[in-house]
């Protein structure tokens, strides 16, 4: 009974609960709910997290899977964590197969410990490194770009790296063939430069060479000549050379082309190589001793036409590559501009001399007739003239003073003062007559006198440290001759009112300057003679180049004046 009642109390505890028990067991219900619909959200959002962790880590593997760069994770022990498909292309496997193992079993061994030192590099100093590596792969050298990082796990230092690969080989043969591109034009500047600093063709000749024997491409290790084509003869002659042995044919006569390599390349105008040219049948030229060796053989051209051609002998094991070849053909190139300049050069100089020769002759034959004249003027005119007034005088003597005819006698002898005055006249035009006495100085005084006294213009003559005699007597009267010229040139044209005549010595140079005050002109019209000006300031150029000196006119049309100044060698 007793339990029963118990029972029965705690049922009717249960079904007719107080109000205080009510409000407990709402309050645990309600806790209980919240509670439940807690962790229902708790579980929804971790589902949810775990499928966008499962998406994105589909999304990145196949990211990281699907990249072409290769991607890996590796310890500090060099152990294999991590590889995508990518480096297992690299390595032509399966990134299964190299998980686990280390950079020395998949890697060659120079590029292993190279990485595994840059992988040490990283952890050690906690950075980022970027390093390219070259990577002899199936037969083919490939270059390889490494960026590295350390992988941290929190604060923790990191024990290993992740890093990617990438095949740079197109990249760094671009860079390459850049670099190459840029020596190459860096040499050809180097080579004209050399080439066009002198006119002189066998400096031009010796520096090109030795530029070309200097190249990277032959490690000082080649010996060359440049070999000039005579057409007339249709031979070739040794014009410059650097280390050919002293029994070489070459340095003693020349050859005919036909019978070397050298004449092959002008007969074909294209480079010709020999392997061995000791054992060559293209190379008659052979003699006892020849050792074995290479030849390359490029024709020198300018404007299609062929120079001659360059030699360059190296050992047997060297292989030429095609870009050198062309690096060599265009040095050529640059030696023909070169050559063909220097020869047109030497060309323009032989005829210059020759015309000043030829200048001079003619004024030397000038001269000779003026002298020649001078005396049949006063051994024949002046004697004639002499005899004429010895006869006046006779008529004169014998004639009454009132007789008409003593009038015309009278006229006739003051027309014979006129003619005789006019004869000397001439005659000092034509040959001074202190000029052999009393030299340059003198002469130009006198002749300045008399210019004065007929046009009135101002002559002042001044001679800094000048003798009687300032050079020799042909530089004399060229010198004469040519202030001759100028001085008629102002009194005719330049409307001028003084002319300053300066002469003087620096070092073995006797120069001469004639300066006006007159109108001017434009000094670039010289170059261009017409019928009624110009000549006269040729022919004072001529004259002082047919005494190897030289000519030159400063002035400015309407303004300050003209100065002639002449330049000549004592």
């Amino acid at each position: 009974m007793s339990f029963f009642y118990q029972e029965q109390t705690v049922i009717q505890q249960i079904l007719t609960p107080s109000a205080h028990e009510i409000g407990q067991r709402v309050s645990i219900f309600g806790f209980v709910i919240v509670f439940v619909f807690s962790l229902h959200l708790v579980i929804s959002k971790r589902e949810q997290a775990e499928e966008q962790l499962a998406r994105s880590e589909i999304k990145y593997r196949t990211l990281v899977e699907g990249v072409d760069h290769a991607i890996f994770i590796i310890n500090r022990a060099g152990t294999i964590d991590f590889a995508n498909n990518g480096a297992a292309r690299y390595l032509n496997t399966k990134p299964n197969a190299i998980i686990g193992l280390t950079i020395w079993d998949v890697l060659p061994e120079s590029l292993a410990h190279s990485l595994m030192s840059d992988i040490e590099t990283v952890l050690s100093q906690d950075k980022s490194l970027i390093v390219e590596r070259c990577w002899q792969l199936e037969k083919r050298q490939i270059w390889v770009e490494f960026n590295i990082q350390p992988l941290k796990n929190g604060s923790v230092s990191a024990d290993t790296i992740i890093g990617t690969a990438r095949d740079i080989t197109d990249r760094k043969k671009t860079e390459v063939d850049y670099q190459q591109r840029n020596q190459e034009l860096a040499i050809l500047n180097t080579i004209a430069a050399t080439v066009n600093q002198s006119l002189d063709l066998s400096q031009i000749l010796d520096n090109a060479l030795n530029e070309v024997l200097t190249l990277e491409m032959f490690d000082n290790d080649a010996k060359g000549m440049i070999l000039l084509l005579n057409e007339q003869s249709h031979s070739l002659s040794l014009a410059a050379h650097q280390g050919v042995m002293d029994d070489h044919p070459c340095l003693h006569h020349s050859v005919r082309v036909g019978e070397c390599l050298c004449g092959l390349a002008i007969l074909q105008q294209q480079i010709v190589i020999s392997k061995d040219s000791s054992s060559d049948p293209r190379h008659m030229r052979r003699w006892p001793g020849m050792p074995q060796h290479q030849d390359i053989c490029l024709p020198i051209k300018a404007r299609g036409k062929v120079l001659g051609t360059l030699n360059v002998r190296v050992p047997l094991h060297r292989e030429m590559e095609k870009r050198e070849l062309d690096l060599l053909n265009a040095v050529t190139d640059q030696m023909g501009v070169a050559i063909e300049n220097a020869q047109l050069f030497e060309a323009v100089n032989r005829q210059r001399e020759q015309v000043r020769i030829l200048a001079a002759r003619v004024s030397n034959a000038e001269e000779g007739e003026r002298r020649r004249l001078a005396i049949e003027l006063h051994d024949r005119v002046g004697q004639n003239l002499t005899a004429m007034g010895i006869n006046l005088h006779l008529i004169r003597s014998e004639v009454p003073e009132t007789n008409q005819i003593m009038a015309r006698i009278e006229e006739s002898f003051v027309l014979l003062d006129l003619t005789t005055d006019s004869i000397r006249e001439v005659m000092a035009e034509l040959r001074p007559p202190m000029f052999d006495d009393y030299g340059l100085v003198a002469t130009l005084n006198w002749y300045s006198e008399q210019l004065s006294m007929r046009s009135g213009l101002a002559i002042s003559i001044r001679s800094r440290d000048v003798t009687r005699h300032v050079a020799s007597p042909s530089i004399e009267i060229a010198l004469f001759r040519i202030a001759q010229e100028a001085l008629t040139n102002v009194a005719k044209h330049a409307e001028a009112a003084h002319v300053a005549i300066t002469l003087e010595k620096e070092g073995n140079l006797v120069r001469m300057s004639i300066a006006d005050d007159g109108k001017g002109f434009n000094p670039y019209l010289l170059g261009e003679p017409e019928e009624d000006h110009g000549w006269g300031h040729l022919i004072m150029a001529e004259r002082a180049e047919a005494v190897g000196g030289s000519c030159r006119f400063e002035s400015r049309p309407f303004f300050n004046g003209t100065r002639v100044i002449v330049e000549v060698p004592q």
